[in-house]
């Protein structure tokens, strides 16, 4: 990562190191979403100018702990232990052993060495310059939006909560389209289809048959159906059902007809697999329908 400390770049290398118990993705973890991912294990942030590392140890994106991490090479006897009294140090320790060939009393030993590397964490120490503060240095991700990270979850539901509070549902009548199914110039059937409800996010639509007759030269009702309702979802961000309660279809003269339905619906706001809020609302939505004349559609 490159920021800028007055008229020079600084070059920082972050690694994120994932704990045994993280199970997200860590290819998609970076420096402004560690924290809303809810990344477990270790933030590192190294100066390539500089002879120590600071650490961040997170679980759930929460930090824990932040420590220094100063790098130092010894070389040990196999006994020796590694002292020191400042950061999290680690090394190469050189282990030495013997290998003997040869039956007893004519054996020839050589000696070996191998290097392993090792790491031990001590107190945090005073450094004048941390990386990761705010107050040194703002040009940091997570530092844009002061000490509120802006995709931390519970800002996310705060801004879904004022939407869904300031979200509505309403009972509308709008009539989308009547086909023609069957007709024998003395009797037709057409299909109509109509919304009846808008609101956060969906719509429903009814469909309904209706029977016409021929009068002399026009055409009169005879019986109309309801045969289905469905719901479309246009990006909606909350769970939303319905319950159909009651449909009443009746053909009130030769002219008209009229359809009535009385539904529920329900909206959910989920955050985090939480529901948070829940409204209920009852609606009735009626559309009164009028068989065309000739030529009319």
């Amino acid at each position: 990562m490159l920021t800028f400390e007055k008229v020079k770049i600084r070059k920082t290398i972050i690694d994120y190191i994932p704990s045994d118990t993280f199970m997200g993705d860590i290819k998609e973890i970076n420096s402004g979403n560690f924290k809303s991912k809810q990344f477990d294990g270790e933030v590192s942030f190294k100066n390539p100018k500089d002879n120590y590392t600071m650490v961040w140890v997170l679980s759930k994106g929460v930090v824990n702990k932040k420590l220094k991490r100063t790098e130092s090479i010894t070389k040990q006897k196999k006994t020796s232990k590694t002292a020191t009294s400042l950061g999290y140090v680690c090394g190469d320790r050189e282990i030495e052993y013997e290998i003997c060939v040869g039956p007893g009393g004519e054996e020839v030993c050589t000696n070996y060495t191998y290097s392993v590397y090792e790491c031990e964490w001590i107190e945090e120490p005073d450094i004048e310059e941390n990386p990761y503060d705010c107050a040194v240095n703002n040009d940091w991700p997570w530092c844009q939006d002061g000490d509120e990270d802006p995709t931390d979850p519970e800002n996310e539901c705060r801004d879904l909560e004022s939407t869904f509070d300031s979200s509505y549902g309403q009972s509308i009548s709008e009539d989308i389209n009547s086909v023609v199914t069957f007709d024998d110039s003395s009797s037709r059937t057409v299909r109509y289809t109509w919304r009846f409800y808008t609101g956060y996010g969906i719509t429903l639509q009814s469909v309904d048959t209706g029977i016409h007759n021929r009068a002399h030269n026009h055409w009169e009702w005879v019986s109309i159906t309801h045969e289905s309702v469905y719901q479309t979802t246009d990006n909606s961000l909350f769970d939303v059902t319905h319950t159909i309660n009651s449909v009443s279809a009746i053909v009130n003269n030769p002219k008209t007809a009229t359809i009535n339905i009385n539904f529920n619906v329900k909206a959910v706001l989920n955050c985090g697999g939480i529901a948070l809020k829940t409204k209920e609302d009852n609606f009735t939505s009626y559309s009164v329908k009028r068989p065309y004349a000739d030529g009319d559609q």
